[in-house]
């Protein structure tokens, strides 16, 4: 699961989820970042556009690690790793990695879903399963635990993925290719070529690069539009 962001924002319902100011969460959709209309700069070998296919969720994101054992099991909760809503029905977070562990009966790691309560400086994370909660975390600050709306990519889908590979003399090269992270395969690579002293912008697959400058280990510049699915 990988995600984009941390924006706090209010929730509105709507007929087909949540709609938070235009941004609709737990619906499938594609999304290109960086955003486009703004400027930005990146290295050589660093990825400079990228679209990919999933959908946004309400997330929570605790800023340390926090670990309790109660008996024989101990439940994690990893700083700096988002844990999201699973779909707009659910109360709790589901974190990406198994935060559970028992020290004793030899029962693999498992994965349970957390629950955040927001109370102030007696705020509390802990885990929620059987129908009660157990191994919780108490007062934490509102502060130590970040709520956001993340894109959640769909692992079974290929992201279009676009990487700076440098200058030589006025021509910038590019690398494209489509990953499936979950398959563990990239498809469709080529090198795509860019000729500054007839062009200052990228086209390819319905995206739209404007270069801005460049040198051999950095460019600048601003997206105008992201991958077409389908091209």
């Amino acid at each position: 699961m990988k995600l984009i962001t941390l924006l706090t924002l209010a929730l509105t319902a709507s007929s087909l989820g949540l709609e938070v100011k235009g941004l609709e969460l737990y619906k499938t959709a594609n999304e290109s970042f960086p955003e486009a209309g703004k400027e930005f700069k990146a290295y050589l070998g660093d990825k400079v556009l990228a679209t990919k296919t999933g959908e946004w969720r309400e997330c929570i994101t605790p800023l340390a690690t926090h670990e309790d054992t109660a008996y024989t099991w101990t439940a994690v909760y990893r700083g700096g790793e988002p844990m999201c809503k699973l779909n707009a029905r659910v109360k709790y977070f589901t974190p990406d990695y198994m935060n559970s562990t028992a020290s004793q009966n030899h029962s693999p790691p498992t994965k349970l879903d957390v629950r955040w309560k927001k109370k102030g400086d007696k705020s509390s994370l802990c885990l929620w399963g059987l129908f009660k909660t157990a191994n919780c975390v108490k007062k934490l600050s509102e502060n130590d635990v970040v709520e956001s709306n993340e894109f959640v990519e769909e692992p079974s889908t290929y992201s279009q993925i676009l990487h700076y590979e440098g200058k030589k003399g006025d021509i910038l090269e590019f690398s494209y290719s489509e990953v499936s992270v979950a398959l563990g395969i990239e498809r469709r690579a080529r090198v795509l070529k860019l000729d500054l002293s007839t062009e200052q912008t990228l086209v390819y697959k319905g995206a739209i690069l404007k270069i801005i400058s460049a040198t051999n280990n950095e460019v600048v510049y601003s997206v105008s539009k992201g991958f077409t699915r389908g091209n």
